[in-house]
């Protein structure tokens, strides 16, 4: 196992490339997962890195899908009183 500093970008590994893979996407992972590594953040589990990404990225996708079929962002005066508004957010 390479062993990194917090700094460091740890080296490349054989690892088969997956569908939409490129080389910056790889490199900024490698570097995500360093850095939780060397921060002693989990990598999996409930409150793991791989959960918080996962979560994060589907909020952020669907609230984008939202905005752009609504066809303004949060908070835009100008979905106010368009009969296709935004209802608000409650927790869950």
């Amino acid at each position: 196992m390479t062993t990194t500093t917090s700094d460091e970008v740890p080296a490349a590994r054989s690892v088969p490339l997956v569908a939409g893979d490129t080389p910056a996407m790889r490199e900024w992972a490698e570097q995500l997962v360093a850095r939780a590594r060397a921060e002693g953040v989990e990598l999996t589990g409930d409150d793991g890195l791989l959960s918080a990404m996962i979560r994060q990225v589907l909020q952020t996708g669907l609230e984008v899908e939202l905005s752009d079929h609504l066809g303004y962002e949060p908070h835009d005066p100008a979905g106010r009183g368009s009969g296709n508004s935004r209802n608000g957010t409650s927790r869950k």
